[in-house]
């Protein structure tokens, strides 16, 4: 990306690096299943996806910060931004290629009475999942109930995850006379706040049916930290975003630990990839959306603290 000439390049560059990281998180879910049982898999994923957030507290300030070296050494302060942000994940990919054990049974770091206790605790799940679908079915996971629920409810997440992550940057800078650095750490404050529900709420989804509460409620949550941030002024705008990004992280690693009861095997981890799939329209939809809002008649704008300041 750091090497990008024109719009063709960059669309190119950008299909191949969606290409690349597509699979990453569905799979990464899956692994999961072979490692956690259920009551542990909420939290186990909700740490995961700390990284995340760590990864736009961290990179919101240090993007700032890097695009003030706009011309050093010829290069733009984004080529700057994309290159350095770039080199520790491929550092990281040698890493875990030679490191990470593919299920418990690898860990030489593991006990024999971990391990045991880890394998009973997958295998209790696998006797009570023995009747599910394991055998990836297109059909099947398009006319199961459930997961096309999973689908809507992750759709409709991913709408405001990535609308809020593409534009959150702009909307802070249209609020006065900001540095790129200063933008980057109000930026970084709803992802401190998504980081914080990411560790504190899955581990109460151990049950199916704290796990539907859990979701009505965040949702009812996340609605409210938007409508705010779409009224409120400049501080407490920045407030409700932070309160919808609490539930982030939160939701989504109930959403995903939903199939495994519905589901095993090869039909287990296909569907994982499929929800992924379908759910990020959602992330696409979003940014278009709130894109065509935001240059749209000032009359027909949302206001995010007042029509003058959007």
């Amino acid at each position: 990306m750091a090497f990008v000439t024109g719009p063709t390049s960059f669309y190119v560059m950008r299909l191949l690096l969606g290409a690349a990281e597509a699979g990453l998180y569905p799979g990464i879910i899956y692994y999961l299943t072979l490692w956690f049982g259920r009551e542990e898999r909420a939290k186990a994923t909700g740490l995961f996806l700390l990284g995340v957030c760590l990864a736009n507290i961290i990179g919101a300030p240090l993007g700032g910060l890097l695009l003030s070296l706009d011309g050093m050494s010829g290069w733009h302060g984004w080529q700057w931004m994309f290159f350095i942000e770039g080199l520790p994940a491929i550092a990281l990919a040698f890493v875990v290629w030679r490191r990470l054990p593919d299920k418990p049974a690898d860990a030489r770091w593991l006990d024999s009475n971990d391990m045991q206790a880890i394998n009973a605790v997958l295998e209790k799940e696998a006797e009570e999942t023995r009747h599910t679908p394991s055998r990836f079915s297109l059909k099947t996971a398009l006319t199961t109930r459930v997961f096309l629920l999973l689908v809507l409810i992750y759709f409709t997440h991913q709408f405001s995850v990535y609308g809020l992550s593409y534009f959150l940057p702009g909307i802070i800078g249209s609020w006065g006379q900001l540095t790129p650095l200063q933008i980057g750490l109000l930026t970084a404050i709803p992802w401190i706040a998504a980081a914080a529900g990411g560790i504190l709420l899955p581990r109460f989804a151990r049950t199916e049916q704290r796990s539907r509460s859990m979701l009505m409620a965040g949702y009812l949550v996340m609605a409210t930290g938007m409508a705010i941030g779409a009224i409120a002024g400049h501080g407490v705008a920045l407030l409700g975003f932070s309160l919808a990004a609490f539930m982030f992280f939160a939701m989504q690693s109930i959403i995903f630990n939903w199939l495994p009861s519905i589901m095993s095997g090869h039909m287990l981890a296909g569907s994982f990839g499929l929800l992924n799939c379908l759910g990020l329209c959602g992330g696409f939809l979003g940014p278009f959306i709130l894109g065509a809002l935001r240059t749209a008649p000032a009359r027909q704008r949302p206001a995010y603290g007042s029509p003058s300041r959007y």
